[in-house]
């Protein structure tokens, strides 16, 4: 069974759409702490995470 990731409306190079599966694999089940999100970007992972608390780093 294939998991269905949301894409954002936005295209972007690089965007993180194709890991998304695998970094939920990784994350734990009750993962309830703040979520970094490390790619920015389009925010395809933390939108696809969907985390209750999270912060964006700025480079």
């Amino acid at each position: 069974m294939t998991m269905k990731v949301g894409v954002p409306p936005i295209k972007s190079q690089g965007i993180k759409t194709k890991l998304v599966p695998w970094i939920q694999s990784i994350l734990p089940s009750d993962f309830s702490d703040t979520w970094i999100e490390p790619f920015g970007g389009t925010g395809a992972v933390a939108f696809n995470v969907a985390p209750r608390r999270a912060v964006r780093r700025l480079v």
